[in-house]
């Protein structure tokens, strides 16, 4: 990657040479001279906003093997995501401006991030793929909340099996747990089908098991 052009006192254009005080400037500069938007100009000179973007972030070490992060800077707009300008040019999420200027298209699909850093920009970091393909790496990298942890969840592991042995052994019903758990009736029925919780093991079920050992 070439020196970042942004350290310095000035701007230089890189099709006539023209000194201009900031980057700003500068896309004011070739928008009258050459006719060009910022996006058209960087997109001829790609490794200048690529090494802006860079000095512009925080690099930090999520993932050594994979390098460091080009962490963008500022608030987050969208769950965790940043966003960054060309200069002159409208704000756009900062991962997918990245992979615009790394490829020399603007990504039709989701840029995934194989670092899992949502505020990353690294263009080493980063794919274009399809909600499928995010999908499968979220549950191969166990990156989803699910049960307490979910800010919303009522319940718990431990709730969840005493449910489920209070309804088998009898003599409750859905509006009785649900009443006495706090939940809906709709909540209870899915956790007695294991349609939530699924990934809890009932006391039971482990100790009804070949390879239980009660001593």
């Amino acid at each position: 990657m070439p020196a970042s052009p942004w350290r310095g006192e000035s701007a230089p254009c890189r099709l006539c040479g023209h000194e201009s005080p900031n980057p700003k400037g500068l896309a004011k500069h070739v928008q009258a001279a050459h006719g060009l938007t910022a996006f058209d100009y960087y997109g001829r000179f790609p490794g200048e906003f690529l090494a802006r973007l860079r000095d512009t972030a925080d690099l930090v070490e999520n993932r050594p093997e994979l390098g460091s992060c080009w962490e963008v800077r500022g608030r987050p707009v969208r769950r965790g995501y940043k966003t960054t300008r060309v200069a002159g040019a409208p704000c756009a999420l900062a991962h997918r401006l990245a992979v615009w200027a790394d490829t020399g298209a603007w990504p039709e699909d989701l840029v995934l991030h194989r670092c899992d850093v949502r505020a990353c920009a690294n263009p080493a970091h980063l794919r274009v793929g399809s909600h499928a393909e995010n999908m499968r790496e979220r549950a191969q990298r166990e990156r989803a909340c699910r049960g307490a942890d979910v800010h919303t969840a009522q319940l718990d592991a431990d709730r969840v099996r005493a449910i489920r042995e209070l309804y088998r052994d009898g003599g409750c019903t859905y509006a009785t747990l649900a009443a006495e758990f706090g939940v809906s009736r709709s909540a209870i029925d899915h956790v007695v089908n294991r349609r939530t919780f699924a990934w809890v093991p009932d006391d039971s079920a482990r100790a009804g098991g070949e390879d239980f050992i009660p001593w």
